[in-house]
């Protein structure tokens, strides 16, 4: 768990430079482990709709560019969907056509189908023939849709980081994902150096320009393990502090220019972007 894995690096903090989250992040902490649950969610029915609305922004609730316009055609877009940031995965669906009032013997009644979603490896699409339904399918359809839901099991949220003081002292602590003010804090606090992240703002304007479900620090991100190795290589190599070496990364990869360095600054926090050496006291 969190504790076992903090007091290890308590042990070891001599001999640690750098500290490094490769994990999501929600508005408590960063998410260490998951657990999982089976869910199954009505459409229509307000939690349907409630569900959708939650797939459209990402865990800081910024709203993604077009967002799937009911649950049936965001299940249908891929077969793993976020909801404010909480992985599901579908794993299947029972639909039912309901035949219009008006219309005459052949058509009244009702059909239903049940399918299990089956997935492209590659990237994760929805391997079959449907089409995204139109809204005159929606109004004549009632479905039910099963998920796998990935929940947040153990976090390293503020108390977490108090109680490991001995793990941020005088260490760079880098994460890939924005990382809450609260515990930005609570590690500065413990005399961390600098906490390098993305600025949720920031963060954020990218989401507004992608489409609901891709994530900036989704795996498919090739830019990133880029920008790292540029980080650490003038970070270790070449000697720069955490603020040039964050510089020289995103000046090799602009487009992970949302990442900032958080320190302090005569006891004010500060972020720091690509470019603010000048910002820093001098020594």
């Amino acid at each position: 768990g969190v504790e076992a894995v903090l007091r290890t690096a308590s042990t070891r903090s001599g001999q640690i430079g750098v500290v490094h989250f490769a994990c999501r992040a929600d508005l408590e902490g960063l998410v260490l482990r998951w657990s999982t649950e089976i869910v199954a969610v009505a459409e229509p029915s307000a939690e349907s709709v409630a569900f959708a609305k939650g797939a459209a922004v990402d865990a800081n609730g910024f709203l993604f560019r077009n967002p799937a316009p009911s649950l049936r055609a965001l299940c249908a877009s891929s077969a793993r969907v976020e909801v404010r940031g909480v992985l599901h995965e579908v794993l299947g669906e029972h639909t039912q056509k309901i035949a219009s009032a008006t219309g005459d013997g052949a058509d009244a009644g009702a059909f239903s189908d049940f399918s299990a979603k089956e997935t492209d490896d590659k990237n994760g699409a929805v391997a079959n023939d449907d089409a995204v339904p139109s809204d005159a399918d929606e109004s004549r359809r009632v479905g039910a849709y099963l998920f796998r839901r990935h929940v947040p099991r153990e976090r390293l949220d503020v108390d977490a980081c108090a109680r490991a003081l001995g793990v941020w002292r005088e260490k760079i602590v880098v994460s890939a994902t924005p990382v809450p003010l609260s515990v930005v804090e609570a590690i500065l606090d413990a005399e961390a150096k600098v906490v390098v992240a993305p600025d949720a703002e920031a963060a954020a304007a990218e989401a507004s320009a992608r489409p609901f479900g891709i994530h900036a620090n989704a795996k498919g991100d090739k830019g990133l393990s880029g920008f790292f190795a540029a980080f650490y290589h003038a970070l270790y190599v070449v000697g720069a502090d955490a603020v040039a070496a964050l510089g020289a990364a995103a000046l090799v990869h602009p487009e992970c220019a949302r990442f900032r360095c958080h320190m302090r600054i005569d006891g004010k926090l500060v972020a720091l972007k690509a470019g603010d050496d000048d910002l820093l006291p001098e020594e």
